[in-house]
């Protein structure tokens, strides 16, 4: 049918509901829960159910935890990092010494694995993703993106004619604590370039004020 206003106001309060479940779910209020049963349950049997939880991507808060930090199970919390900071490859690499992981907890760390390409990248092949994802089947590739999307972990479309995924927005990941310094460097250099920005464009303003006021008295 014709796309008409409607079907635009339909869109945009579309995407605003996504982009707030986007943000939910960087905020990571749904870990509160999980660390809770730190006190009631095993280490191990609250990071698995953390690992396979739907509404669960960031973890810094669990792995610094002392009933995590404590646990003496180092295999379980390299696999915990690898969910906070790793991609699928770094599992691969090390999976004869890491437990199984179960279906949703591989959808999971799939998903994070495209987050963290989306932030180098906004515009992903296909071919890349199946590497990345470690996976041989465009379609599957094709159901999982459209899951994560559905999920709110990141916003974007399928660009099937050129295989491609283009990322709009995504969740953010945690941070290694020794990557903070140089993340506030980051930081303080785009802060620095904003307000040298601002500046020109105030000059800009300023010129163009003073040129119209010079033409209207001509």
């Amino acid at each position: 049918h014709t796309h008409t206003q409607e079907d635009e106001t339909t869109d945009e309060t579309l995407q605003l509901h996504m982009a707030t479940i986007t943000e939910d779910l960087t905020r990571g209020t749904a870990l509160a829960p999980f660390l809770a049963r730190l006190e009631n349950e095993s280490v191990a049997d609250v990071v698995h159910a953390c690992l396979s939880a739907t509404n669960v991507f960031v973890f810094s808060e669990l792995i610094s935890h002392p009933e995590v930090q404590q646990c003496g199970d180092e295999t379980l919390l390299r696999l915990l990092e690898i969910f906070a900071y790793g991609k699928v490859s770094d599992y691969v690499a090390s999976k004869s010494t890491l437990p199984a992981l179960n279906s949703a907890q591989q959808t999971k760390l799939r998903a994070l694995t495209v987050v963290t390409m989306a932030s180098r990248c906004k515009v992903l092949s296909y071919n890349d993703l199946l590497r990345e994802l470690d996976m041989a089947d465009v379609r599957e590739l094709e159901d999982h993106i459209i899951e994560c999307i559905y999920a709110g972990v990141f916003q974007g479309k399928l660009n099937q004619r050129a295989n491609q995924l283009v990322v709009e927005n995504a969740i953010g990941r945690d941070v290694r604590p020794e990557d903070i310094g140089q993340l506030q460097k980051v930081l303080d250099a785009w802060n620095s370039q904003s307000d040298v920005l601002l500046k020109l464009i105030d000059e800009r303003i300023r010129e163009a004020a003073v040129t119209r006021e010079r033409l209207r008295s001509q």
